[in-house]
């Protein structure tokens, strides 16, 4: 049987209870670890176990700009943890807390306005079907 794909509209992201209207693109999640050597000189070729997650330093979201919307993510801005919830059209469920920070992006001319959420992790990040 084929994998049916899956369109992007219905993701979304909530700060808080801030549910965020305009968002346009999810930052990547990537479950990679680091790679930690551990070849001695009785092996061949090099060794390494699996280190520690990292889904990044930063993740990033962007959204169609808004004065209200903008404002509201600003005064979240205040070096406290906040919870973070995305929820995919098939129910899978991203949660974990985040220090945040708005990025207002540059303007072009005949183009949309934005702004960048950035989210530095301060927890694990739990993934689960939230349908299940």
């Amino acid at each position: 049987m084929a994998i049916q794909a899956m369109l992007s509209k219905g993701i979304t992201l909530k700060l808080d209870d801030t549910l965020i209207e305009g968002l346009k693109s999810t930052a990547e999640l990537s479950e990679s670890t680091e790679k930690i050597e551990v070849t001695t000189l009785a092996n061949e070729n090099k060794t390494y176990i699996n280190g520690l997650k990292d889904f990044g330093d930063s993740l990033d979201f962007t959204c169609v700009y808004s004065k209200k919307e903008y404002m509201a993510v600003r005064a979240l801005q205040d070096n406290a943890v906040h919870e973070v919830e995305i929820t995919y059209p098939d129910g899978l469920k991203v949660t974990f807390e985040a220090y945040v920070a708005s990025i207002l992006s540059a303007a072009e001319v005949n183009s949309a306005l934005e702004f960048t959420i950035q989210l530095t992790p301060a927890s694990d990040i739990a993934i689960a079907d939230s349908q299940a």
